[in-house]
């Protein structure tokens, strides 16, 4: 992955995932940077659910794509539908477009599946504990960029930092539950 693509320009107040009206692109599934899916847990039986219904209705909700200064473009948002996809042998998919910094693109992992829960604890956990240790952002920062209290930030930042490295390895394959994990 990696391409390099000029999107549209990002417009903040028109920009809605859930705007049919906003044209969407299709993109293949080669030009994806799919740096943050180490973010993510795997759900075997939520991506199954996904393939039944893209297989029933196709692709209802675009992936987000985040088009970084250098062109690179990174998913953001659609993990596990890209994963039902290729199962289904698709090379492409509808994509929407973000052009934000680097911690707002890595935020947006939170933020845009807060509505419908669709992040584990730990998850939110890596992506706050990127957030402060490799943009050295505060926790009063990553608060403010979440919108959620210190206390909630650190927290989370807590419960990824107590997870050795051979434990998340063994979460991130779906060999241990994140919930086994923790203990």
């Amino acid at each position: 992955g990696g391409g390099r693509y000029r999107a549209p320009i990002f417009e903040p107040h028109l920009w809605n995932p859930m705007n049919a009206i906003r044209p969407a692109t299709l993109l293949p599934f080669s030009d994806l940077d799919l740096q943050h899916r180490s973010l993510r847990l795997p759900d075997p039986s939520r991506v199954a659910a996904l393939t039944k219904s893209l297989r029933r209705h196709g692709q209802l909700t675009p992936l987000l794509v985040n088009v970084r200064a250098d062109g690179t473009m990174v998913l953001v948002d659609g993990f596990k539908r890209l994963t039902a996809l290729e199962s289904l042998g698709q090379h492409e998919a509808v994509v929407r477009w973000l052009h934000l910094d680097e911690p707002q693109e890595t935020a947006t992992i939170v933020t845009s599946n807060r509505a419908h829960r669709g992040m584990t604890q730990l998850e939110e956990g890596w992506v706050i504990q990127w957030l402060v240790r490799t943009r050295k952002m505060t926790q009063e920062q990553v608060g403010t960029l979440l919108g959620r209290h210190k206390s909630w930030v650190c927290r989370r930042l807590k419960l990824a930092e107590a997870l050795v490295e051979p434990v998340r390895e063994d979460v991130l394959l779906g060999l241990v539950s994140a919930t086994m994990g923790r203990e």
